[in-house]
């Protein structure tokens, strides 16, 4: 590790300084020069203290390895490339006092899905967020301006620019500052609450249809199925029992805990995943029934899945389960 003479500012870390993945700025320091991290490929993980006040242009760039940023409260200014090129860097926590972001500070951060920029940044610069290729949610401040060009190049998943407040006509300039195959992707917070709310809770509605279980047509009280495990009593003796029939309500008990393995579930959620988030009240209605429409069909298939399916369990019994 390499310092300036008064022992204030980072100047140069090396591969050996860095220990498991991990290094941590030494207290003292309050400055990380350009170029300070310059292609460590075995940096995954940085530590900051409250006293680092700024990062310098290029200072991590191609740390391709670096996996979360967490800068503290005290940093006031992240240079030009400063995270340019860490193609894993999935998370970026930046404090409310950030004022300067320099040209290029997260540009070609593929891995990163989501980016939340808090209150204090006043200005995004050239080339920002450029080639960011996975970048899909933005979460921007008010009153924020964009005094660059090419800010979000390359960015072709971004689906929803999120505006941490509510006054329409704050939506509508920042608007004015982004290309035009943008401006139908932004949306205020509130807004954007009413549509998660949305979701979940057509969502849920599968979760509490019984027919999407892929227990229900063994267990459900109706069923023409006839459930059988083999068991054995105190003697050792081989024996054969009929499983008993389930109520409805745990079948969606199972739901509600299970989601992740309820394959309907799953496909309405990525179904609903591709719709184009409405921008504007206006357009909620809309979208809220194109999700009635999407859950009511994986509902449906549930439904037809298993009426089929014990048809054809009453023509040619299947075998009893083991």
């Amino acid at each position: 590790m390499k310092s300036n003479a008064d022992g204030k500012t980072l100047t140069r870390i090396e591969e050996s300084d860095i220990i498991d993945g991990s290094f941590q700025i030494p207290a003292e320091i309050t400055t990380i020069a350009g170029c300070a991290f310059f292609k460590c490929r075995s940096l995954q993980t940085i530590i900051f203290h409250a006293g680092v006040k700024s990062i310098g242009d290029w200072a991590f760039s191609e740390c391709r390895n670096l996996q979360t940023v967490i800068l503290p409260a005290g940093i006031t200014t992240i240079g030009f490339g400063a995270f340019n090129d860490c193609s894993s860097l999935q998370k970026v926590i930046l404090p409310t006092e950030v004022m300067v972001s320099g040209d290029g500070a997260l540009g070609e951060c593929s891995s990163s899905q989501a980016i939340i920029l808090p209150a204090g940044v006043t200005t995004i610069k050239n080339s920002a967020f450029s080639n960011c290729t996975n970048l899909k949610i933005l979460l921007l401040p008010v009153g924020v301006t964009m005094s660059g060009r090419e800010v979000f190049e390359g960015c072709e998943k971004l689906k929803l620019m999120i505006i941490d407040g509510d006054d329409q006509a704050e939506v509508e300039r920042i608007k004015t500052l982004l290309p035009e195959r943008l401006k139908n992707k932004v949306t205020s917070k509130s807004l954007c609450v009413e549509v998660i709310q949305l979701q979940e809770k057509q969502l849920a509605r599968i979760l509490f249809s019984p027919q999407t279980n892929q227990l229900y047509r063994f267990f459900h009280v109706d069923t023409r199925y006839i459930s059988k495990v083999s068991v054995e009593n105190e003697e050792q003796q081989g024996l054969e029992k009929t499983c008993p029939t389930l109520p409805e309500e745990i079948f969606c008990h199972i739901n509600v805990h299970g989601a992740d393995a309820n394959r309907y579930y799953q496909k309405a959620k990525a179904l609903i995943g591709r719709e184009p988030w409405p921008t504007t009240p206006e357009a909620l209605k809309g979208y809220e029934e194109k999700l009635i429409k999407i859950v009511n069909k994986c509902i449906k298939q549930a439904e037809n899945f298993q009426a089929a399916t014990e048809e054809a369990q009453a023509a040619s019994p299947a075998a009893p389960l083991n």
